[in-house]
């Protein structure tokens, strides 16, 4: 089927699971056309079920896929499929993921460049605490290079939280800042 066609779910679900990369990360980025809000899973007549495999199906590419250009389509069509309520479990799976220690240095920098990218800076402040130094100080850059409104505010009220890795990472950004 066209990539109007919801019958392509399904084949395109499978190649998520293909040997090669590219097709992998087309595979995604075809999800992700099918889920954008004016594409037919995000009109009311796809229905919840449709949406949901193709979440289910781009969860565990965005947190386990070895190529980086995998894991990017993945991470932005399932932002694209779920939009906005996709963020708290896929926050809930990088903490899981990281504060058990299997994630690498490599896979929270990649997490620290999409969320950046994808303009979702404040998904840094909120993964900070369970992130190793190194990738520490790049969401510490990221920060101080995007700051908004937004960012301040959560940044100060971070400050003020109790949590010393959220204090650690309000004073490094807002330092200088005035």
């Amino acid at each position: 089927g066209s990539l109007e066609d919801l019958r392509a779910v399904g084949p395109l679900i499978h190649a998520l699971s293909d040997p090669h990369s590219a097709v992998r990360a087309a595979a995604a980025r075809s999800l992700g056309h099918l889920g954008s809000p004016r594409r037919p899973l995000g009109k009311a007549g796809a229905g919840p079920t449709v949406r949901s495999r193709v979440i289910a199906a781009l969860f565990p590419c965005v947190l386990n896929d070895p190529a980086n250009e995998v894991r990017w389509a993945a991470a932005d069509a399932l932002y694209l499929t779920g939009g906005g309520a996709v963020l708290r479990p896929l926050l809930a799976a990088v903490r899981r993921r990281f504060s058990e220690g299997e994630g690498t240095v490599a896979g929270q920098r990649w997490f620290v460049e999409w969320a950046a990218a994808s303009g979702l800076e404040n998904l840094l402040i909120d993964v900070y605490p369970w992130f190793y130094p190194s990738t520490r100080r790049q969401i510490v850059s990221v920060l101080r290079s995007r700051l908004t409104p937004g960012t301040l505010t959560r940044l100060s009220l971070a400050r003020d939280s109790g949590d010393p890795d959220l204090h650690e990472l309000a004073g490094s950004v807002l330092s200088g800042h005035s």
